[in-house]
């Protein structure tokens, strides 16, 4: 399971709360292929098309993530702090890693990497109301 915490990772539990309350699944396939694709297309991207917000850069966030099979070009679009963005990308190789799915280079290391399927949960979202 990966886990993405609302209370460290805010606008990102946000983004995949929205998108799995919108009708996106909770269960998503790693597509490596689509992954190697991904890396190709960031890497093209020149710096000064990234869009800003009071200084800061911003990031497309997709859910279903972009290297799953169900990310189809349809999906919830939000956007993070560059930096934040990052930090999801670590996390998320990180969990494929420790799965045996990706290894920093081919992307997967065996045909399991084609197949894994894996379940999305959000905790500490949405925050509790308070009260007045």
């Amino acid at each position: 399971m990966f886990e993405v915490d609302g209370r460290a990772d805010r606008t990102l539990a946000e983004n995949i709360w929205h998108a799995q309350q919108a009708g996106w699944p909770d269960v998503l396939t790693y597509d490596p292929e689509k992954d190697q694709n991904r890396r190709k297309q960031v890497m093209s991207c020149p710096e000064g098309h990234v869009p800003a917000i009071n200084g800061k850069r911003l990031h497309r966030d997709e859910y279903p993530f972009f290297c799953t099979k169900e990310n189809t070009y349809s999906a919830w679009i939000g956007h993070l702090v560059a930096e934040e963005s990052l930090s999801q990308g670590g996390q998320l190789k990180a969990f494929l890693r420790a799965n045996g799915v990706y290894n920093g280079y081919t992307n997967f290391e065996d045909s399991k990497g084609k197949h894994f399927k894996f379940v999305v949960r959000v905790k500490n979202w949405p925050p509790p109301k308070t009260g007045r």
